[in-house]
């Protein structure tokens, strides 16, 4: 009886650990493929899918990847694979594919059970997309389009889009009321409202039109996320980490979720969860200047100068023209007591930006620490003149 329960307890432990190296190659494979490393992204692809072979996810971006490379048969047969794991999931991929392999019958055919699905890409999309520039001048395509796809709401889409573009905001939400009163598929009217109460900066209104969208489907990850992004601006930091850890969970390669909760953890003063979500972010994208730039001011906040120093450092091997990186290292080795490197950092930071009076203002508190009171009080006198109201507080109390 122990043996079993021990075998059953090694069975179970395998199946975790395949499931996360498949989760970690998957992760991997989406990073190098956002950041145009096509032939890693499909390495890490075949490698999540030997760990699990049945997540129709890896076939759907192994086929982008190798739709964009114009390996067009290739891509096919990885979105044919998901069909059983996943049906109607490739259909429009796989129109795709076979418009740009000239066959017009199997293309229009898939695309027609897009176009029945109730995921279908808005109707502008798919008639812009370049893959049927030649589809667009054949008979067939002419008889696709004969039939009514789109409900009234749907499309609805290019008007408030217009309306949006001319910031007619109230007009954009009048045309939307009136279809609500009798709207039949109403998720996609608080969808456009949402997004216009988001140019308005109307963030709590915002919030709340995303959760009549999540009461109607609970599983689209990107309603969880729109709504977490509204939260987060509208500074309810506690209900836009709920809102993005479940889109996390949902879609763990949606790299930019890390960053927003980074935002909203910090909002909520909860700097170690912030620095573990950036860590997650630049363990994918380890050369994103402005992320490393928002590590290094986590780790400041949280006093841990030396992992701070770190990060400003990275950010000026890739840049070393950026006045806010020289500054923001600066500021730090003020904290540790190197004062000379303070001075040195501000200095240089200076000599790109010379109107920012919180620089004098650090570079003063670094000069009257390492005793240049004199220098000090010239910088001070600067940063004062430049707006900084804690540069006068020192110069009433230091300065003659």
């Amino acid at each position: 009886m122990k043996r079993s329960f021990i075998l059953i307890l090694l069975i179970i432990a395998t199946g975790i650990a395949s499931a996360q190296k498949s989760r970690d190659h998957y992760l991997s494979g989406i990073a190098k493929m956002k950041t145009g490393h096509a032939d890693s992204a499909i390495y890490f692809l075949n490698m999540a899918i030997m760990q699990e072979p049945d997540n129709y996810q890896y076939y759907l971006h192994r086929g982008e990847i190798k739709y964009s490379q114009g390996r067009y048969e290739e891509a096919l047969r990885d979105f044919e694979n998901i069909d059983p794991l996943k049906t109607g999931m490739a259909d429009l991929w796989q129109a795709k594919c076979y418009a740009r392999l000239d066959n017009n019958e199997l293309a229009v055919g898939y695309l027609k059970q897009h176009l029945q699905s109730p995921d279908r890409l808005p109707q502008k999309e798919i008639q812009k997309d370049e893959a049927f520039d030649r589809l667009q001048l054949t008979d067939e395509w002419y008889e696709l389009w004969q039939n009514e796809w789109y409900s009234d709401e749907e499309l609805l889409e290019e008007d408030i889009d217009y309306l949006i573009g001319q910031a007619k905001y109230l007009d954009a939400l009048s045309v939307i009321d009136k279809k609500l009163r009798d709207s039949k598929k109403p998720e996609v009217l608080y969808r456009y409202r949402a997004s216009v109460e988001d140019h308005q900066g109307n963030y709590r209104a915002s919030a709340m039109d995303w959760t009549e969208v999540i009461s109607r489907n609970k599983n689209d990850y990107s309603s969880y996320k729109a709504r977490g992004i509204a939260f987060l601006n509208a500074k309810k930091f506690s209900e836009s980490a709920d809102d993005l850890s479940r889109a996390i969970r949902m879609e763990p390669a949606d790299f930019e979720l890390y960053r927003l909760r980074a935002k909203a953890y910090k909002g909520q003063n909860d700097l170690k969860s912030a620095i573990k979500d950036i860590s997650t972010y630049l363990n994918y994208f380890p050369d994103d200047e402005d992320i490393l730039l928002f590590s290094g001011e986590l780790q400041y906040e949280d006093g841990n100068y030396v992992d701070a120093l770190r990060s400003f450092n990275r950010c000026l091997k890739i840049n070393n023209s950026n006045p806010g990186y020289y500054k923001a290292r600066g500021k730090t080795y003020f904290q540790t007591g190197l004062y000379k490197y303070a001075i040195e950092d501000l200095s240089m930071s200076l000599d790109l930006n010379a109107r920012d009076g919180e620089t004098y203002y650090y570079k003063g508190l670094a000069r009257f620490h390492s005793g240049d009171e004199p220098g000090a009080c010239d910088d001070w006198k600067e940063s004062a003149y430049l707006g900084e109201a804690r540069a006068v507080e020192q110069l009433i109390k230091h300065c003659r």
